[in-house]
């Protein structure tokens, strides 16, 4: 059986996904779990609370399929598969990635980890980068900085994508993962050696 703490984390993360976290006080989030306000303040005291758990429990999910990097042979499958998981925990924890600007502003430790979180990306990018070059998947660099500045690319694709879809269609579904999956590999083919792209449409026409 749920605990009551889970009860809340679950209730909360599908009312921030829903209204945003502006809009959602610790009031609200009693009312919709048919709990005293004094109940939900002795398992979390502050609402940045109840933010600041959800937002680890986004984060330790996604470093613990990049630690894969460390110990699975790194090709495009790999990586599809990856951004598949990635794209999943981004569509679960919604609300982190369309009010990131406003919980870096008002939570210090989540700004604090963000950070860190961003620093550790590049690291994992470099790692995926260097094995596909010794792989012969990549090209070799053609112009100054240009997989520098493909990263910067890649890592706005990641972070606020769902911003996009919000503001362009109606509601983000499960159909996004794949479709900003397949975006985010389709960035990098003009990149892939003859080998690479062989490799690329092969994938493509599977998934």
């Amino acid at each position: 059986m749920m605990d009551t703490k889970e009860k809340i984390l679950q209730k909360s993360l599908q009312l921030f996904n829903e209204f945003g976290i502006s809009k959602v006080s610790q009031r609200k989030i009693a009312k919709s779990l048919s709990i005293s306000p004094g109940n939900l303040t002795y398992h979390f005291k502050k609402k940045e609370d109840i933010e600041e758990t959800l937002y680890f429990q986004l984060t330790t999910n996604i470093s613990t399929d990049f630690k894969k990097i460390d110990t699975e042979e790194i090709n495009l499958s790999f990586i599809l598969t990856l951004m598949n998981q990635v794209f999943t925990y981004i569509h679960t924890y919604r609300f982190v990635f369309l009010d990131i600007v406003y919980l870096i502003r008002s939570n210090p430790k989540i700004s604090d980890d963000y950070k860190r979180l961003i620093k550790n990306r590049k690291k994992r990018f470099l790692q995926i980068y260097n094995s596909l070059l010794d792989a012969e998947i990549l090209q070799n660099e053609k112009l100054p900085n240009e997989y520098e500045y493909l990263y910067k690319r890649l890592e706005i694709l990641f972070d606020f994508y769902l911003s996009s879809v919000e503001i362009s269609q109606k509601g983000i579904t499960h159909n996004h993962i794949k479709k900003h999956s397949e975006i985010f590999l389709y960035s990098i083919f003009p990149y892939l050696t003859d080998k690479g792209q062989n490799e690329f449409i092969k994938l493509i026409n599977r998934s």
